[in-house]
């Protein structure tokens, strides 16, 4: 944590390499992202000792299949991991859950889950909302529970704390 700083990634942006006592060493592809003078990265995967969540997010490694249709930074992986990880989430909870939105400030739902997609609208400070978790994502639900690929996407912990758990609370009462 108190090493140099060789460079930032991108929300988003897929790295290489192989993970160690919670960092995650970067193979020679991935260093040369961030800076061609080094011979040695390594990245922390989870900032719970600086106060921060997760920051990097493992996802299956996909195949080239040389189609074209991927972008250059595998953006399309990434909204496939996110859709498919929503959808286990539906399969696997008995509905959606339900999340009071916390931020002094209006929040982007964005079209898929990419911080860098269009935006379908915002989410109001004390607003509820329902969803399920995909990962870093929330995927919302429709009001009317229509399919998980038709309501927008919201990052809960992008910058700031957006989000608090409603079906977490716990109410105790003296008897």
């Amino acid at each position: 944590v108190e090493g140099k700083t060789l460079g930032l990634l991108k929300q988003e942006q897929r790295v290489h390499g192989w993970p160690r006592e919670g960092w995650l060493h970067l193979n020679r592809k991935s260093m040369n992202i961030l800076s061609r003078q080094c011979d040695n990265a390594w990245i922390l995967i989870h900032g719970a000792r600086l106060g921060l969540g997760p920051l990097l997010l493992e996802v299956p490694d996909l195949e080239d299949t040389g189609s074209g249709d991927e972008d250059k930074d595998g953006q399309d992986s990434f909204i496939d991991f996110f859709l498919q990880a929503a959808k286990q989430s539906r399969t696997l909870l008995q509905g959606p859950l339900e999340f009071l939105v916390v931020s002094p400030k209006p929040v982007p739902v964005h079209i898929v889950p990419s911080a860098s997609s269009n935006k379908a609208g915002e989410l109001k400070p004390g607003q509820v909302v329902k969803g399920f978790p995909a990962g870093s994502w929330l995927k919302l639900e429709d009001d009317d529970g229509s399919d998980v690929h038709t309501a927008g996407w919201v990052m809960p912990g992008q910058d700031v704390f957006t989000l608090a758990a409603r079906w977490a609370v716990i109410a105790v009462k003296e008897a």
